[in-house]
């Protein structure tokens, strides 16, 4: 995918084959006076080089239209080159290496923090779902500190966020939400949510955990003792899947050089929509 964006940033005539075959640009536009299907009609002479048109009444509709990029005022190739820059986790000051002096910081920082919340509106529209018949789902929470920091001046007080976490160790994918506690009250709703029945949970000892084993969807739960071991030696349960979920996450915040805790939820969201299926090319599925 990411050789693809790269050569559909090559021209204006590559960049809008790859945007219609992925339909990010309408493939077909209906007039709302005829009732008509518009035309695909050339025109170098404005805008992108192309626009819909109606055989009848003959009114013009950008290509655009209802897409991605209505609101843009950049081309479509520097859209595409951003959609690489994004996807490649180019950071936005080093943007200018690949977009050259006609891309801004601040337009990238826009573009970015727009494809973030297409993240999260992908993710609130799609069950998230995990576990199943003898699917093992690992469990915990983690302090994210990464408030963003500053260059000058005192740094304002760091306010830690407690996130909640679970992975699928069958589907090799991971969810996360930020929680205001981590008592059973807050966390087990969100283990029963997002667990299917007949799930396996693996946690280590913590108090909220202990009533884990009584939710509908969860038919056996296992433990393991982190001050003795990393791995149980009885029952082999362990949490490292979800551990190095964590490690990756802030490992992302950390070349950041942080961020607010306004921005926090969209950061998680993106990471958490690149490491999902949905960037493998398939589904998150109710198994």
């Amino acid at each position: 995918m990411l050789r693809q964006l790269a050569n559909a940033a090559g021209s204006l005539g590559d960049a809008i084959d790859f945007l219609k075959q992925r339909k990010l640009l309408a493939s077909k536009v209906t007039c709302t006076h005829c009732q008509k299907d518009k035309t695909w009609t050339k025109d170098e002479t404005k805008g992108d080089g192309f626009f819909w048109r109606c055989p009848t009444c003959r009114k013009k509709t950008s290509i655009r239209h209802g897409s991605f990029f209505s609101k843009s005022k950049l081309t479509l190739p520097t859209c595409v080159e951003l959609l690489f820059c994004w996807a490649a986790n180019v950071p936005v000051t080093h943007i200018r290496s690949y977009c050259g002096a006609r891309v801004s910081v601040k337009t990238a920082i826009d573009f970015y923090n727009f494809l973030r919340e297409v993240c999260s509106s992908q993710l609130l529209g799609e069950p998230i779902l995990f576990g199943g018949p003898g699917v093992i789902v690992q469990i915990d929470e983690s302090l994210f500190d990464h408030n963003s920091k500053y260059q000058r001046g005192r740094a304002p007080a760091r306010i830690p966020q407690w996130v909640f976490g679970m992975y699928d160790t069958q589907m090799k994918q991971g969810y996360m939400t930020l929680v205001p506690s981590r008592n059973a009250l807050t966390l087990l709703p969100i283990i029963e949510e997002h667990t299917l029945p007949g799930s396996i949970i693996h946690s280590d000892m913590w108090a909220a955990y202990r009533q884990v084993a009584r939710l509908p969807t969860v038919v056996a739960h296992e433990t393991v003792n982190h001050r003795r071991h990393f791995v149980d030696p009885t029952t082999g349960a362990h949490t490292q899947a979800i551990e190095s979920y964590w490690a990756r996450a802030k490992a992302k915040l950390k070349r950041m050089m942080g961020t607010t805790k306004e921005m926090l939820p969209s950061y998680l969201d993106e990471f958490m929509w690149k490491e999902s299926s949905a960037w493998q090319k398939r589904k998150w599925t109710n198994r």
